[in-house]
């Protein structure tokens, strides 16, 4: 690679800097987005025809509907001025209350392991989800009042207490301080993958229970519930393994395409990624830096889905090579 016609640096050197920065943002954003669309996608698929199965398939079309720019708008407006501004409310909060939600419905549903298919679960979920989302809750309180009493944990209040808007001007996992040291800051990324995390989420959710639901009707899906199997074992033990394929294809598809796609997102949150810098480059009709970005991307794109192939095997053993 060539230098840059503008900065005189050499191109790979550019590239090495912003490269990791929209790396970690859009591993953050297919963490939010795989975590949260398969568990909802599961939950849809075993309470097909219920107001959960409907709740879900909304909220996954709302998700897909709005593009990147647009719903990045909205984020940041929304979460970063009106709720920060006028709502002095910590956003982490409701990180807190999902992830208690989501422990708790999975206990749920691991208490019905030894029970039939047959028969209404679904309220063991909800009040193991509304249970847990409160412990959540009550894990940040706990925090909050220990660092409001004593005022001595910096790692709380940085990191777990007030998450920020992501409009900030670092545009950085790091921060500098007026001496010129940098510190890690989570709450900087919080916005800008949230924002990035929903479209390819309504997409894991849609996928993750049509594929399941396609598995569990057939023959021997049926033939296991004829035998008396729980319904625990059913579903995670013989159908999600079958059905996840598509979902490893959409979440390669979809992290390749964030590594090259984050563009607005970057540009709207002031994050300094490869996406942004390639923007610039355009502007600037920098060509070293444009043909370096595409050819970094493209190679992304050739070692993920060579690492799709290989996950394959794993989940499915009739496409290993032999």
């Amino acid at each position: 690679m060539r230098r840059s016609y503008i900065t005189r640096r050499p191109v790979a050197d550019i590239l090495t800097d912003t490269l990791p920065e929209t790396a970690v943002l859009a591993f953050a954003a297919m963490l939010i987005a795989s975590t949260i669309g398969i568990f909802l996608g599961i939950l849809s698929a075993i309470k097909k025809g219920t107001w959960l199965d409907t709740g879900s398939l909304f909220f996954a079309v709302l998700g897909m509907s709005g593009p990147s720019f647009y719903v990045g708008l909205i984020v940041a407006m929304t979460f970063g001025y009106l709720w920060s501004k006028i709502f002095p409310f910590p956003t982490i909060i409701l990180i807190f209350l999902l992830l208690g939600g989501i422990i708790g419905s999975l206990i749920g549903i691991k208490k019905l392991k030894n029970q039939k298919v047959e028969g209404k679960k679904a309220d063991i979920i909800i009040r193991q989800f509304l249970l847990w989302g409160f412990i959540g809750f009550c894990v940040w309180t706990f925090c909050y009042l220990l660092n409001l009493v004593w005022n001595i944990i910096p790692f709380i209040d940085n990191y777990i207490l007030f998450p920020g808007t992501g409009l900030n001007n670092e545009g950085s996992l790091y921060i500098i301080d007026d001496y010129g040291d940098e510190h890690l800051s989570i709450k900087n990324i919080i916005l800008p993958a949230v924002t990035l995390g929903i479209r390819p989420l309504a997409i894991i959710v849609q996928l993750t229970r049509s594929s399941l639901l396609d598995v569990l009707s057939q023959d021997y899906i049926r033939t296991a519930t004829a035998k008396g199997l729980s319904y625990y074992n059913i579903v995670f033990k013989h159908a999600l393994k079958n059905s996840l394929n598509p979902v490893v294809t959409a979440i390669s598809g979809w992290f390749a395409g964030l590594m090259a796609g984050a563009v607005f997102v970057e540009y709207i949150f002031g994050w300094r990624g490869i996406g942004s810098e390639i923007v610039n480059a355009l502007d600037k009709q920098d060509l070293p830096i444009i043909m370096g970005g595409v050819l970094v991307i493209g190679f992304i794109y050739v070692v993920i889905n060579i690492v799709v192939d290989i996950v394959y095997g794993v989940l499915d053993p009739r496409v290993r090579l032999q």
